[in-house]
């Protein structure tokens, strides 16, 4: 798969870091959730703190695989943790959310891993699919 983002350096502090992420490709939608045409882009999928309640990112343009960072198109810096995959918990609420059939979200989490070298990256995956 063919990731649509820039690879370059990036400097800025994280102003989220997430915990238990993914990394998901998902369709575009328009007011209320209704599905538009056009490119899928790329997002980030995590939890900002204890809760484990799931928190979407808005697309990811810019990724540095060296230090785990990805710019959204609006300009916030989102740090990936070290803990990547959803738990058990977080797939019960994503089978249950509205954003999973609006989004029609696709797991590129491996790809994201590949890029990286796995360096620090512990995969720890909950049984099911988003």
């Amino acid at each position: 798969m063919n990731l649509s983002w820039e690879i370059e350096r990036i400097d800025a502090a994280p102003r989220f870091v997430l915990e238990h992420w993914q990394v998901l490709e998902v369709a575009p939608t328009g007011p209320c959730h209704t599905p538009l045409p056009g490119r899928r882009f790329l997002t980030f999928a995590g939890c900002t703190d204890h809760r484990e309640i799931i928190q979407l990112s808005p697309e990811i343009v810019l990724f540095d695989p060296t230090r785990m960072l990805g710019v959204s198109a609006q300009g916030d810096a989102y740090g990936l943790g070290y803990s990547c995959g959803f738990t058990v918990l977080m797939v019960n609420q994503a089978k249950k959310s509205f954003w999973r059939s609006t989004l029609r979200p696709r797991d590129v989490t491996s790809t994201v891993i590949a890029m990286t070298g796995s360096q620090g990256v512990r995969v720890q995956r909950a049984p099911g699919d988003i």
